[in-house]
């Protein structure tokens, strides 16, 4: 919707060709770059009938060459992500995609909230939580984009047992 030649639109270039309000081509221009990169990815397993080869398993973790694409275009490792021949650990890019989606559903969540004018709220100053099974996960995201960078094996876990080894993330950091 937001490409035209595979090159992003501007907002008002969205916003004309398909008669939707300023807020929500204004969103769509914003977040497109990220799911262009995402398409373009997708297009080149599945049309291409092209396969991922580019997973390797190292000590450390699953990791993934630091200079391919679409991997170079979500620049969110730092030095402590790389071993000495530019492979990068996985978890920051699937943390990336992750946290990414789900900025992108909360900022429409957000944009349909201006654009509709929704009844009165059903209970006022209340507050909603939510509990899952995933939450910590999700809350650990944040960590291993700034500092986890590898997964890290408990003390006392022998990964040549032969038994799996343990894995765990530092506790989620605080803004």
């Amino acid at each position: 919707m937001v490409l035209k030649n595979e090159q992003l639109m501007t907002t008002e270039q969205i916003q004309t060709k398909f008669y939707v309000p300023v807020e929500l081509a204004s969103f769509y221009h914003l977040h497109g770059p990220f799911f262009q990169v995402l398409r373009q990815y997708r297009d080149y397993i599945v049309h291409s009938g092209k396969d991922v080869n580019l997973i390797f398993v190292t000590e450390k973790g699953f990791a993934v060459s630091a200079n391919v694409q679409p991997f170079m275009s979500f620049a969110v490792w730092n030095e402590e992500h790389m071993l000495p021949n530019r492979l990068a650990s996985l978890r920051p890019i699937v943390a990336h995609v992750i946290t990414e989606t789900l900025r992108a559903c909360e900022d429409f969540s957000q944009t349909i909230q201006k654009i509709i004018g929704f009844p009165p709220e059903i209970a006022p100053g209340f507050k909603l939580f939510l509990r899952g099974f995933h939450n910590r996960q999700l809350l650990e995201m944040k960590g291993v984009l700034a500092n986890c960078s590898w997964w890290e094996v408990k003390h006392g876990d022998s990964p040549d047992s032969g038994e799996p080894a343990t894995v765990s993330s530092p506790p989620p950091t605080e803004k």
